[in-house]
């Protein structure tokens, strides 16, 4: 570097004298080429942070008010789940692609009929189960001949494929808890077994709003209308002892 200031010195001192022309030409390039540095780190930290805040809208929503074209209130953020069992036929099916909304609740509890995801404490932070509230605190939830019964009252359900035929019950929902069933009953591990239990309150991750995919089955998760479940307490039928909950049965999905 030093030699080509030298020579590009001697080739000009025949046509003027230079002085501190060269070292100042060399300051301004410098100071130009920071200049020019310290403008692409910037231009490039904004459009990172931009690329950030959409990546995070779109794996982790917002939300905010009900979504256009007449889909489902949302109030966010969201979580996208892949449904990894039949429990929930014919409502979710294996490997639909579910919107959870976690912000659905607030500080109030899911409603009777509402299709929740929870994670259990005992499996973990990874992991995800989809069911359907049908008991809440305080209610007597039992199954006659695999028709499930609220206070005394039949809980509309989704038809499912293969019946239920048992008689499970009753149970009395503890306080902050819920009672929540699979909409296959006949292939659901939910509260009716040991191994799920009434479910806490406090592990609800959020409401079933929408299915995302595949396309074909695109559309709002609706609830099983709750007409004529009474408040409880009542008084159930005879006690069953519990069943033991289905082996083949695998109703978690990995967190995202």
């Amino acid at each position: 570097m030093a030699e080509t200031k030298e020579l590009l010195r001697a080739a000009l001192q025949g046509i003027e004298p230079l002085g501190d022309g060269l070292d100042a030409v060399e300051r301004r390039v410098a100071s130009r080429r920071r200049r020019v540095r310290l403008e692409a780190a910037a231009l490039a930290l904004a459009l990172t942070a931009g690329m950030a805040v959409v990546l995070l809208s779109v794996v982790h929503g917002v939300g905010g008010g009900a979504p256009v074209e007449g889909g489902p209130h949302v109030v966010g953020p969201t979580l996208e789940v892949e449904i990894p069992s039949g429990s929930m036929e014919p409502t979710l099916t294996v490997g639909d692609v579910v919107l959870v909304d976690e912000g659905a609740y607030g500080t109030g509890i899911p409603e009777r009929g509402d299709v929740i995801a929870f994670r259990l404490a005992s499996d973990g932070p990874d992991w995800f189960f989809f069911k359907r509230v049908a008991g809440l605190p305080g209610d007597v939830v039992e199954e006659r001949h695999g028709v499930i019964f609220v206070n005394g009252t039949e809980f509309p359900m989704p038809v499912a494929e293969t019946p239920d035929r048992q008689t499970l019950g009753p149970w009395t929902v503890e306080p902050g808890h819920l009672f929540v069933v699979g909409d296959n009953l006949e292939n659901s591990n939910d509260s009716r077994y040991p191994a799920i239990g009434q479910v806490p309150v406090k592990a609800v991750v959020g409401k079933v709003v929408e299915i995302l995919e595949p396309g074909s089955r695109q559309g709002e998760v609706l609830p099983a209308p709750p007409a004529g479940v009474a408040p409880g307490p009542a008084t159930p039928s005879p006690s069953v002892s519990l069943a033991p909950s289905p082996a083949s049965t695998a109703d978690e999905s990995p967190a995202p």
